[in-house]
């Protein structure tokens, strides 16, 4: 669409041109085009999986040529995210079998081997997230070597757990505190470093604590590919309040949190 028709449009649109109640009282649209205020990363599109969808077989694969095509329409670049709540109970066994499982997944070879076929023929990118809340250092470490390898130049971060500002009372005891995050936190990342000298993070992937966010950002930062919080507009799909409609409204709640 040219600037002539978006102006067109935009003027045209019910309650912009007029305001309500109010008619005849126009809107003035001032267009300032060498105004940047920031560009739009190329890769900004993303898609979250949880890790028990990596061991469905024949689903994020090359061979799965209609849903390659379906995410390839959605943009030339994109980030793929697997991790989720599954994945502080995942495991890791390389040679299967591989087990897809709300609370019991089990990630094979053959499932990085196809997840890496379908980062390879979609062109998009991979945020890998490890089992912090009941995994080990030494399966993570195993586990980072065998996704590394698969997703080559597609691997964008790893990830330590998912959402460990909820880890109180679930995986760890009621006191469980940031300052204990950040500390199992960076023994996970020593390990995978001292395997995979050059392995990029992202986080600290927390859901309701930005307090959280704050104290990561000055600590970890300078060391991170992205600085990672989670915002849900809304609930699960099945839900049936859960809308396009919802989804577009505005929320204050977002603006407070950023």
């Amino acid at each position: 669409m040219n600037r002539r028709a978006f102006i067109s449009a935009l003027l045209a649109a019910p309650g912009l041109a007029q305001s309500p109640g109010a008619p005849g009282n126009a809107v003035r649209v001032k267009i300032q085009p060498q105004s940047r205020l920031g560009r739009i990363p190329a890769d900004f599109m993303g898609l979250g999986y949880e890790i028990s969808s990596v061991s469905e077989r024949g689903l994020l694969t090359a061979s799965n040529r209609a849903y390659v095509q379906f995410v390839r329409l959605l943009g030339p670049a994109g980030v793929i995210r697997i991790g989720g709540n599954t994945s502080d109970y995942a495991s890791w066994s390389p040679d299967g079998p591989a087990v897809s499982s709300p609370k019991a997944t089990v990630v094979d070879r053959r499932a990085l081997l196809d997840l890496g076929s379908f980062l390879r023929a979609t062109g998009w990118r991979l945020i890998w997230g490890f089992n912090l809340g009941r995994g080990t250092v030494e399966q993570a470490v195993d586990e980072a070597v065998a996704v590394a390898s698969s997703a080559g130049a597609g691997l964008l971060a790893f990830e330590i757990g998912n959402e460990p500002d909820l880890f109180a009372g679930v995986h760890r005891p009621a006191n469980y505190s940031y300052a204990d995050y950040l500390a199992e936190y960076r023994r996970f990342k020593k390990a995978i470093r001292d395997k995979l000298p050059n392995a990029p993070f992202a986080g600290p992937d927390v859901l309701f604590h930005p307090e959280w966010l704050e104290q990561f950002a000055p600590a970890e930062a300078s060391d991170l590919r992205l600085l990672t919080h989670h915002y849900y507009a809304e609930g699960p799909p099945e839900n049936p309040a859960s809308t396009i409609e919802n989804l577009l409204k505005p929320n204050e709640n977002l603006s407070n949190l950023l």
